[in-house]
């Protein structure tokens, strides 16, 4: 049988996004862009790492059921290289929805020995466990203003200012812990955000291919400026449409960076309650002196009942 893999002898990069409407999108387009990169036309966010705990507790249970006589960590090898070909599995698995993979039939002619495959996920649920799954791999962590994630999803889905604020910070403070824990040795990373992606699209990207070990000059530079727009929150708040993510030409007063100042003091106070020190771990500046007045307070009292009320049917419900 082709092992799959073998015709790429590149690193996979996997895009880990802190979490949804952080611009994924945006950056998964532009790498593949560049003639070292290729993408499959099947999954298009893997979540492979999201739902990796649950591989933990398989290789767990299964190393508990064997006899400690056995030997097996000296004679074959810990756990975590079981993990590991679980991770080289997956790989393989994603390397196969490639239509030009050279080793399934009709991508005879792929010359794939120069390229990369890209993975995205907007999700880094499980970030620490990604080097142990995938030690080869280069990952590329973006981030994203939590104020501007919240509004996103608040026009696209119906978020609450409260739900996206809580959500934001937890995904933060484990990008930071991944961060803090990581050594030189342990594997290749690279933070970006997408405020400097989208500003200074040249330099950053530059940044990114140096990272990456890619040619920043292949291909020429223009053709990283024409990107397309997809899955905008402005599609559904100025159209009145839902939001759909085929690909839409950037108008002119296009700006995804903004749309969270207009914001009241109230919203401010409340994501600055649960997420300011998540956004100045990251590199962002709260709003300061934002206090709701005392209506404001009533407000958000509610909306913390409600929600804890919430919470406590769902888990009785389940």
């Amino acid at each position: 049988m082709n092992n799959p893999q073998s015709a790429w002898s590149n690193k996979p990069i996997f895009i880990l996004g802190i979490m949804p409407r952080c611009g994924t999108n945006f950056l998964y387009d532009l790498l593949i862009k560049h003639p070292d990169c290729a993408a499959g036309d099947a999954i298009k966010e893997d979540y492979f790492l999201h739902y990796s705990n649950f591989l933990d507790q398989y290789v767990e249970n299964v190393f508990s059921r064997w006899n400690d006589r056995w030997q097996v960590p000296e004679k074959v090898g810990p756990s975590s290289l079981l993990s590991k070909h679980f991770g080289e599995t997956i790989l393989n698995f994603l390397y196969r929805q490639h239509p030009d993979d050279s080793s399934l039939p009709g991508g005879e002619n792929l010359s794939s020995d120069i390229r990369h495959l890209v993975s995205k996920t907007p999700s880094v649920r499980n970030i620490h466990r990604v080097f142990d799954l995938f030690p080869s791999a280069r990952v590329i962590i973006l981030v994203r203003d939590g104020r501007a994630v919240a509004e996103s999803g608040s026009r696209s889905f119906g978020w609450s200012v409260n739900w996206a604020a809580t959500e934001w910070s937890q995904a933060a403070r484990s990008i930071l812990e991944f961060e803090q824990k990581q050594t030189n040795t342990e594997g290749e990373f690279l933070i970006v955000q997408y405020e400097k992606l989208f500003q200074e699209r040249e330099s950053e990207l530059n940044r990114i291919f140096l990272f990456l070990g890619l040619d920043p000059e292949a291909g020429g530079q223009s053709h990283y400026f024409d990107t397309p727009v997809r899955g905008s929150s402005d599609i559904s708040s100025k159209n009145g449409k839902e939001v759909h993510w085929k690909p839409q030409e950037q108008s002119a007063d296009f700006n995804p960076l903004d749309r969270w100042k207009k914001w009241s003091g109230l919203k401010h106070h409340r994501f600055n309650q649960i997420a300011q020190n998540e956004l100045r771990g990251l590199g962002y500046t709260p709003v300061k002196g934002v206090q709701p007045i005392w209506w404001g307070n009533l407000i958000l009292w509610k909306v913390d009942v409600f929600n804890a009320i919430k919470s406590r049917l769902k888990r009785i419900l389940d």
